[in-house]
């Protein structure tokens, strides 16, 4: 097991599942704008995890006027608590986190907004006491874990599920995991090299 390290962790697709709540979200903006038709929840994630543009996503289903509508609902209501409280732990999440934080510091680092609900949220998984720190940085994530006082680039890595993260990795110089449990498939996550694309979180055990 990994020792001695900073482990920066993303938490929406790297920690939870988020899928059921992207996709109740979709189904009633959907219902509520009159969309001719809806998506099946295996299909709708399945473009999500190849990063098809939510906007590309609804082009198919909707004329311009109700994607524009879909869009900014979207936007304003995804972190109402009645979604949110459809996000689970994937069933590894809660040991695998205990476990590394045995022997390293755990910075949970997220883009979400609302920092009174992510605390409600962690309140409600039970993982409020996993974590040593949290990161919510929306718009300049690198910058903000660069600034941070657990941070230092020949002991820290970061792990999560998407572009953003693997990106933020790079740019500081430091180690990135992606996992395939998330928002994005291992085909997509491999073509952005990361220095290891895992099947989820459990797997950074075995580092």
């Amino acid at each position: 097991m990994i020792q001695g390290q900073t482990i920066f962790i993303d938490f929406d697709g790297t920690i939870i599942d988020a899928s059921q709540r992207l996709y109740t979200l979709h189904l009633d903006i959907v219902n509520e704008a009159g969309f001719h038709t809806s998506y099946s929840k295996e299909t709708y994630m399945a473009l999500k995890r190849m990063k098809i543009p939510e906007a590309e996503i609804i082009s198919f289903i909707a004329e311009p006027k109700k994607r524009e509508f879909y869009l900014e609902q979207r936007e304003k209501r995804i972190e109402e608590w009645k979604y949110l409280a459809q996000d689970t732990l994937f069933p590894w999440s809660k040991t695998a986190l205990e476990q590394l934080r045995q022997h390293n510091t755990i910075i949970l680092c997220t883009q979400r907004k609302n920092s009174a609900l992510l605390f409600r949220q962690l309140l409600y998984l039970g993982i409020q006491d996993v974590f040593h720190d949290q990161i919510i940085s929306f718009d300049k994530k690198a910058e903000t874990i660069k600034q941070h006082p657990w941070f230092e680039k020949e002991k820290s890595l970061i792990v999560g599920d998407t572009e953003v993260d693997i990106e933020t990795g790079k740019v500081l110089g430091i180690k990135t995991i992606a996992v395939a449990s998330g928002m994005r498939n291992e085909e997509f996550l491999r073509k952005l090299k990361p220095d290891f694309v895992m099947k989820d979180i459990s797997e950074v055990l075995f580092l």
